[in-house]
């Protein structure tokens, strides 16, 4: 009798997957994880991180969710699942577009999985930096307005206003900003070079002494405005952004192998940056500041580098400080 009742029990759980993978086929979502509840919860788990990997509008995975959260769902757990589940089938060649897509599950419970979001984001820029996979990196941080390394340490000091923030979430919270300010060195840089291709803006000639002299104020004026705008395009001709200077300051923990690799890259074609930028703008200043850096101990720059890079980029900056010299 009891084996006949767990017979019972099993065809009712076969018929109750076979009406959830129907709703799902006609794309009702939102009845689905009512009735995958009545299903046992390694069942319901599965059915429910399957689906709903599957889904990329935003207003229905948000209805999902909470569908989902009615019916006793710790959808903050439920979110986690779905992304790891993503990273998982990224490692079997999964598009990059749909790992970026399950990121955002992390979002959706708002500040419970920040910090899980977080550690997500990072550990999807450090595999298409170990790559580089650049342009997927910047879909990363196109997917939160604000920095979200930011919005985590901002949310950490009202919620835990007299405890430190844990090492290891300030590690995260740096690496997160050093793969943002790579993508940012790298665009300005890519500014930077466009700019210095094109003919360097001439300085209108001032007029003639009797010319001068014939102008009234407000023709002055406007000579003296034409002339500073000019001044001002030949600087921005050859100069570049803070972000790009700073960005070779920022520091990488060596946590693991890959993340010391990531970062000696990071740091090799920041700093490749930066000499082509001041032997070609002919800025001597800035290529002392770059050797005072380097040298710096804060920064652990000459200790992340290969001595192939240290000794090639100290070659590149002798012969550019010679050439600056002349």
């Amino acid at each position: 009798m009891q084996m006949q009742c767990s017979n019972q029990e099993e065809d009712a759980y076969w018929l109750l997957e076979r009406y959830v993978e129907l709703l799902i086929s006609a794309k009702m979502f939102t009845m689905v994880p009512f009735y995958a509840s009545k299903l046992p919860s390694e069942t319901a788990e599965r059915i429910a991180v399957d689906f709903m990997y599957e889904i990329e509008d935003e207003k229905i995975r948000v209805d999902v969710l909470a569908a989902a959260h009615a019916v006793g769902v710790d959808t903050t757990i439920l979110c986690k699942k779905i992304f790891a589940h993503a990273v998982e089938l990224n490692q079997r060649n999964e598009s990059d577009s749909k790992l970026i897509s399950a990121w955002n599950w992390l979002r959706y419970p708002g500040k419970e999985s920040l910090i899980d979001a977080l550690f997500g984001a990072n550990l999807i820029l450090r595999r298409f930096f170990g790559v580089e996979k650049l342009k997927e990196a910047k879909l990363v941080f196109e997917q939160f307005e604000d920095n979200l390394g930011d919005v985590v340490e901002k949310l950490w000091s009202i919620e835990c206003a007299d405890v430190p923030l844990p090492k290891e979430l300030a590690e995260a919270v740096a690496e997160n900003h050093a793969y943002q300010a790579y993508l940012e060195a790298l665009d300005d840089f890519n500014s930077w070079f466009e700019r210095f291709k094109m003919p360097k803006p001439e300085m209108p000639q001032p007029p003639p002494k009797n010319v001068w002299s014939r102008m009234d104020i407000q023709q002055r004026a406007a000579f003296e405005v034409e002339q500073a705008k000019a001044s001002e395009l030949s600087e921005r001709h050859y100069s570049t952004t803070d972000v790009l200077r700073e960005a070779s300051c920022g520091s990488f923990r060596k946590r693991a192998k890959e993340l010391h690799e990531i970062r000696q890259s990071y740091l090799g074609a920041v700093i490749g940056m930066l000499i082509t930028i001041y032997d070609q703008s002919r800025d001597s200043n800035g290529a002392i500041r770059l050797v005072n850096l380097m040298a710096d101990e804060k920064y652990e720059i000459a200790e992340a580098l290969s001595p192939d890079q240290l000794r090639s980029f100290l070659r590149q900056l002798s012969v550019a400080s010679d050439g600056l010299n002349k």
